[in-house]
């Protein structure tokens, strides 16, 4: 039986790259009360990409970087710099599966929130492989 890694495992371990690469707390869900700088992990997308041979997933992940308030947009340019850094290296999956590709889509928005943080979205895709087709 084939084993997918599923959204859960997905954003963990993208939570635990940019935890473990920054000192800047990452949340799936920021608490209301949450100090900025921080980052925040969504899922965005899932589908299917398998090829000829191989059963493949594609996940879209936007990551949230909220600066703190101000005026500039320095503080936010700062944290994308940053999360474009840790994003050049590889999450850690379990063994069984294999990530294919990770590769950044860039800059999806940039908006001052109603706290007058500054607020990024950047999106990051993931190609999972977790098995290969065969014929019987």
């Amino acid at each position: 039986m084939l084993k997918k890694i599923g959204p859960i495992e997905l954003c963990k371990a993208v939570k635990t790259l940019i935890e473990s690469k920054s000192h800047i707390a990452c949340y799936d869900v920021p608490p209301v009360d949450a100090p900025s700088p921080l980052y925040y992990v969504e899922l965005a997308a899932m589908k299917p990409d398998n090829t000829k041979t191989m059963y493949i997933d594609s996940f879209t992940i936007w990551i949230h970087a909220i600066a703190k308030p101000g005026k500039s947009n320095v503080e936010v340019y700062k944290l994308i710099e940053e999360l474009d850094d840790i994003m050049t290296c590889e999450i850690r999956l379990p063994e069984n599966v294999n990530l294919t590709k990770q590769q950044s889509h860039g800059l999806q928005a940039l908006k001052e929130d109603e706290t007058k943080e500054k607020h990024a979205v950047m999106a990051y895709e993931f190609k999972i492989a977790y098995g290969f087709k065969s014929k019987i």
